[in-house]
């Protein structure tokens, strides 16, 4: 794969070599939200979807990034679980082709043993019912 170049729009284009340059991507930053009113906006006008490990709440955002805030309460486990489980979904943001939004992302705790492929899957799943996918 070659070097990330940054576009016009700030974000980061990432193309491969073995297809043609009509293939290229961008990919939004994952940023972090911050300020308890955003995530009262976030509950009180977001956009649901849900499945058994996580609910998922966006609205439209207007900078060029994916911003969200991922809750993890300590009913899934002790830090190092919530840490995990924190890196793994912004992982997972960042591999899904999003438009530019705020998203709210709670964790049950179900997902407390969960893996990446799962945790992925249910994002997938919770996007699609939030209709974002």
């Amino acid at each position: 794969m070659s070097e990330p170049r940054e576009s016009s729009l700030g974000a980061l284009v990432v193309s491969d070599p073995q297809t043609p340059s009509t293939s290229s991507f961008a990919v939004l930053p994952v940023l972090g939200l911050s300020g308890d009113w955003k995530f009262r906006r976030l509950k009180n006008k977001g956009k649901p979807g849900r499945n058994n490990l996580l609910s998922l709440r966006w609205i439209p955002a207007k900078p060029r990034a994916v911003v969200a805030g991922i809750v993890v309460s300590k009913k899934v486990g002790n830090a190092v679980t919530r840490n995990r489980i924190r890196r793994r979904l912004r992982e997972a943001l960042r591999r899904m082709d999003f438009p530019p939004i705020e998203a709210m992302i709670v964790v049950n705790p179900e997902a407390a043993n969960s893996r990446y492929p799962e945790l992925f899957k249910a994002l997938l799943s919770a996007a699609r019912k939030a209709g974002l996918k």
